[in-house]
């Protein structure tokens, strides 16, 4: 399995309102480390955190703000779906741990490096270095990433994500529905609640889109007047 990650696992996720598409032109994005989070304003707005604290399953964003109405496109730990921290990156079944799901003693993605590499200008870099954890076991993986975040306009948010996976032993990760990057939308844009998923291909709904391979996936739904988002693609 070492083999499937010689390269990094590079995605882009873009947080969008289709009804605001003017151009900005410079818009200024800052970041401040505050203990466990690094909070992100854009133009003085507050955009998101990422959070790194010690007792999280791992590190997530949290919220992650419509550039539009200012609520969070995402939800965090609802009652329906308590082990989904709004925008994150994990995977189950390796070597017998669970870095996505269930209690902190299946495994944790420990935050070991989390630091604001550039901010202040059209950009903040976010750099980290993760380990992959858990009691009484080889630590499978050690991971090292680059997070850069931009607004490409006043309608548009987006984050690119750069993940090097270093594999720390012989690793093998079983057949499962949880790996990789995962946001939990909030619940006024859920499908249930009139939102729409769509993929690369234009199949819809979670029966037709689940395990199907696809160069990106979007959701989004009405916010009164308003249509707001995320994406999460492969990086162009």
């Amino acid at each position: 399995m070492n083999d499937f990650f010689n390269k990094p696992v590079i995605a882009a996720v873009i947080i969008f309102c289709l009804s605001s598409s003017i151009p900005v032109i410079s818009a200024r994005i800052t970041a401040e480390k505050v203990g466990s989070k690094i909070n992100v304003t854009i133009d003085d707005k507050f955009f998101t955190s990422y959070i790194f604290s010690a007792d999280e399953k791992y590190p997530f964003f949290f919220p992650v703000n419509g550039p539009a109405s200012g609520n969070s496109v995402t939800s965090m730990r609802n009652s329906e779906y308590p082990h989904h921290s709004s925008l994150f990156f994990g995977c189950d079944m390796v070597n017998g741990g669970n870095f996505w799901q269930e209690g902190l003693e299946r495994g944790k993605i420990i935050s070991v490096n989390a630091e604001i590499l550039e901010q202040g200008g059209d950009k903040v870099i976010i750099t980290d270095e993760c380990i992959w954890s858990r009691s009484g076991a080889l630590s499978p993986v050690k991971d090292t990433r680059i997070i850069t975040i931009t607004a490409p306009s006043s309608g548009m948010v987006q984050i690119d994500f750069e993940i090097n996976m270093i594999m720390l032993t012989d690793i093998t990760i079983l057949k499962t529905n949880h790996s990789l990057f995962s946001a939990r939308m909030a619940a006024d844009l859920s499908v249930k609640n009139g939102g729409t998923m769509i993929n690369a291909e234009g199949l819809r709904g979670e029966k037709d889109t689940f395990g199907k391979n696809s160069a990106w996936i979007d959701y989004y739904g009405s916010r009164g007047v308003l249509v707001e988002g995320m994406v999460i693609m492969q990086h162009p």
